[in-house]
């Protein structure tokens, strides 16, 4: 008897010296300088940008459409005339993120006086299966965990969900492992960590915009089955544009490019969306369904990207949309003495 829990002792005690050792490990990984080699890592790259811009701040959110604006020169022409100084931050990134949890994450760092523009693909608002793709979609979830691990920490001991923070915790030392690889592999050995994506430098630009154009495609991809608007599935927009009106924070909608035969298949759920968001939700818009439209020609890979021709166009339109609202703001009294304050 004495000899059986003799070795079960020893069993027990090496087991928990691995136990040790692996935690402490993790820990070890965790804390020390790195990246991660993924494209959604770059939502900590773009969180940083934003927070290292003093207010006011446009703030560009959604998905790639985004991608390739021309935020520097949104940023001059919106303050060629004026007192005011806005820095322009494009954080659009990928159609599969819920930007309900994007705006979450951003909401702590935004102040009054801030600009937030929103602007998803139709996918997002008018395809069920898509909306379901990211409810039940798990990728992203580690990358806004990644955005403030304190917090989301917390969060899941007060839920008892001590399982799903080791995962996050031990799938992004994972990749962060890997990434060293590629820092060798590469032979990048000036290379410097910012926490975020691997290569963030070499993809994006100052302002957060990405530095190449999309590959052109054909045919394109990402053609969209649109149905009628559920206002349940718009409910995020209607409590973050509430929160943000009680900060002093302006949010607009914008709606994203679309080909000229996609958006007559889509017309009347798209009009729909449109009146939904006007009357419904009482966001502020800064176009029209119909002003966003462009020929098939000018998108590059899918119904998303435009080419850079046309990706000016828009920028152009942004700019006069922007530069409105800005002004208009401007001639307030009370909003330029706001500012002061900050």
């Amino acid at each position: 008897m004495f000899k059986r829990t003799s070795i079960a002792a020893q069993i027990t005690l090496k087991f928990l010296c691995a136990a040790s050792v692996a935690v402490i490990a993790s820990v070890m990984i965790w804390f020390a300088p790195g990246d991660y080699n993924h494209d959604l890592a770059a939502l900590v790259n773009k969180r940083d940008l934003m927070t290292s811009k003093k207010p006011p701040r446009i703030l560009l959110i959604g998905g790639s459409n985004l991608a390739t604006l021309d935020s520097s020169l949104i940023e001059r022409e919106i303050n060629r005339a004026g007192d005011l100084n806005y820095s322009v931050v494009n954080m659009g990134l990928w159609a599969g993120l819920s930007v309900r949890s994007y705006l979450d994450e951003i909401e702590p760092h935004l102040r009054p006086g801030d600009i937030v523009v929103i602007c998803q693909e139709y996918a997002t608002l008018l395809n069920k299966k898509h909306i379901e793709y990211i409810q039940e979609n798990r990728e992203a979830d580690k990358f806004y965990f990644l955005m403030s691990p304190e917090e989301h920490a917390l969060g899941s001991l007060r839920r008892g969900n001590v399982c799903g923070l080791m995962e996050h915790i031990v799938l992004l030392n994972q990749l962060k492992m890997k990434t060293y690889l590629h820092v060798i592999i590469d032979g990048d050995f000036a290379h410097r960590f910012t926490g975020g994506y691997y290569r963030y430098a070499r993809d994006y630009n100052p302002f957060g915009d990405r530095k190449k154009p999309f590959k052109v495609i054909r045919p394109l991809s990402g053609g969209v089955q649109c149905e009628e608007p559920d206002v349940r599935n718009l409910a995020y927009l209607i409590s973050f544009n509430e929160r943000a009106r009680g900060k002093k924070i302006r949010v607009y909608f914008l709606f994203p490019p679309f080909p000229d035969r996609e958006f007559r298949l889509c017309e009347g759920p798209i009009t729909s969306l449109y009146n939904s968001i006007r009357e419904n939700i009482n966001l502020k818009i800064l176009n029209t369904p119909i002003g966003s439209v462009y020929p098939e020609t000018c998108f590059a890979d899918t119904v998303n990207h435009l080419r850079p021709e046309c990706e000016k166009n828009r920028t152009a339109a942004l700019i006069e949309s922007l530069r409105h609202v800005v002004s208009q703001d401007a001639e307030s009294h009370s909003f330029m003495e706001l500012l002061k304050a900050e």
